[in-house]
């Protein structure tokens, strides 16, 4: 419970409960009287500890209206509503949920992890246009980071209700498990004595991952590894996929040796790739919109690692303090992101330091217990 105030009654509207978010969800849930409608889900989320409402939505595609979510407001006494981020696809909805709102009188709080990005698509222009009138009526905004509050400070907010809830996710381990793993990892791929650069995520166009696999085959260094870690495009597959696009631009570059890919891990395996890595490169791009944050810069720093990230991710502007703990390179530049693998794999002293640094940059600030704290002052 709320220290020194009475236990609120908040409605939590949001697409979806992935598992990085449940510590969060799940502190929130311990703290206040809180239901989470979920828009997205098929099931409910046996680890979420709270009270839970499921809704398919009637519509088309993402455009889907939720008649069960305003009668949730008009039924209850809710004292709070957290709306849907304010995107592209929950415009109308967030329309309907602020007049339910104001019909009774109840606050409401965004959470948005948007920026400005380099070339914004249509339909986010005019989204942005319509979601400026709620922006500035909202109680308060949470926003994950530095471009995040720049983008709504864009658009008249009163700066007063701007809350910084720094954006967190932990991979939680065995450590026994995690050495079996790794080791397992190592012999599969033969890596022993090997310097490993690691990219960990979905295989999309957006990931830049073309840029990054150009980059890397002008690396002097031959001892030293990429691996690429996740998924196929989901959208299309065998040799239309975009996994075998890359894998036919490893073969034309004549460094088939010395990129892995190994395609969808689980969960519980990425501990242990990042446990392995010497560094860690994220080459997203602007493709219709960048990189809103990307949560595995956390996770990599959560482990010690240096990071490279390009302007196109949101999270590179407050999670890497530059030279000290990794660098940021233009997007879609695979010349700088040459230079910048090679001056931290081929200085030992540097790649350590600025692991200490990451370390150190991710438990002093993006942590659970600093994004609680941060939904808890917009509660109160």
């Amino acid at each position: 419970m709320i220290s020194g105030a009475k236990m609120k009654k908040i409605l939590f509207i949001t697409n979806k409960a992935p598992h990085y978010r449940l510590p969060l969800f799940n502190s929130l849930a311990k703290k206040v009287d809180i239901t989470f409608f979920l828009t997205n889900e098929k099931n409910q989320i046996k680890k979420l500890k709270a009270k839970q409402i499921i809704s398919k939505g009637e519509g088309i595609g993402k455009l889907k209206i939720h008649r069960g979510l305003i009668k949730e407001i008009k039924n209850n006494n809710y004292e709070l509503v957290f709306m849907l981020p304010p995107d592209a696809a929950h415009l109308i909805v967030n329309y309907l949920i602020y007049y339910a709102c104001k019909k009774k009188k109840i606050p409401f709080v965004f959470w948005t992890e948007r920026w400005e990005y380099f070339k914004t698509p249509l339909k986010d222009k005019v989204s942005n246009f319509f979601h400026k009138f709620l922006l500035r009526r909202a109680n308060k905004i949470l926003v994950s980071g530095i471009k995040s509050k720049e983008w709504v400070m864009s658009k008249g907010v009163n700066r007063r209700n701007v809350i910084i809830t720094p954006n967190a996710s932990e991979i939680t381990y065995k450590k026994s498990n995690l050495v079996k793993l790794k080791n397992k990892i190592r012999k599969k791929y033969k890596l022993k004595n090997k310097k490993v650069v690691l990219y960990l995520g979905r295989l999309i166009k957006r990931k830049g991952l073309s840029y990054l696999i150009e980059a890397f085959s002008e690396i002097k260094d031959k001892n030293s590894i990429l691996i690429i870690a996740g998924g196929g495009d989901f959208y299309k597959l065998g040799e239309r996929s975009l996994e075998s696009k890359l894998k036919r631009q490893v073969g034309a570059g004549g460094i088939k040796n010395r990129i892995i890919f190994t395609g969808c891990i689980e969960h519980s395996e990425t501990a242990a790739y990042y446990s392995l890595a010497d560094l860690f490169v994220y080459p997203s791009i602007t493709k219709g919109i960048s990189e809103p944050w990307g949560l595995t810069l956390n996770e990599a720093m959560q482990f010690g690692l240096p990071i490279i990230s390009t302007t196109a991710v949101g999270a590179a502007y407050d999670l890497i303090e530059e030279g000290k703990n990794g660098f940021i390179v233009n997007e879609k530049n695979s010349k700088e992101l040459t230079i910048a693998i090679e001056k931290i794999l081929n200085n030992d002293e540097l790649r350590k330091g600025m692991g200490k640094v990451s370390m150190q940059i991710i438990n002093k600030r993006n942590n659970y217990d600093k994004m609680v704290g941060g939904f808890i002052r917009a509660i109160k």
